[in-house]
């Protein structure tokens, strides 16, 4: 069994505002997700500059940056191919606020569907239906925010709207990506 180390969403969110990234870890996470489920394995570049506008290799902030999202991209392969169903979305904490982690989840999902479209995907056209249906469910949590008055009847529901996202890309990249069970792994997080 191969042991892989999560990066830490605090960690991604400072190395990504040092290299003056506009994105949150959040939404990085989910557009290198997307790339990942649509391609099933990605050269790093296209996410690099995306991540980091004007990417320069000589810039140490900048190459940092690039260094650590190769790292986030090897985790992401390593996790979609565990037989254990492994992965996890990068996502804050249970113990900071309900909308503060609904916020995220809405910059997931909508990280994931940009990575989604920069993997090739344009259309639904031809797509497996359950495939076409979860990414329409996406597009719907991507939306999400929420008011005061439901935060508690949210705090009940947001771990299975959390776990349905985690499976349905599961589902997407399998289904975009069979995978010959010989090529699985077993991976302990850490």
């Amino acid at each position: 069994m191969a042991q892989i180390s999560l990066i830490d969403i605090d960690h991604l969110d400072e190395v990504l505002q040092r290299s003056q990234s506009e994105l949150s870890a959040e939404e990085v996470h989910g557009i290198a997700c997307g790339m990942l489920a649509v391609l099933g394995s990605v050269d790093p570049d296209p996410l690099v500059k995306h991540v980091v506008e004007d990417f320069d290799a000589h810039n140490l902030a900048h190459s940092e940056a690039a260094k650590l999202l190769q790292s986030l991209l090897r985790q992401i392969t390593t996790q979609f191919n565990d037989v254990e169903l492994d992965f996890q979305l990068l996502l804050p904490d249970d113990d900071e606020s309900m909308d503060l982690r609904v916020d995220a989840l809405s910059e997931w999902c909508q990280g994931f569907l940009l990575g989604v479209g920069m993997g090739g995907l344009k259309d639904d056209t031809d797509l497996p239906e359950t495939v076409s249906e979860m990414i329409t469910d996406l597009i719907e949590i991507a939306r999400i925010s929420i008011e005061d008055d439901i935060e508690d009847e949210l705090e009940n529901n947001f771990f299975e709207v959390v776990e349905y996202v985690r499976v349905g890309v599961l589902l997407i990249h399998e289904e975009l990506n069979p995978v010959d069970s010989s090529t699985l792994t077993s991976t302990r997080i850490q």
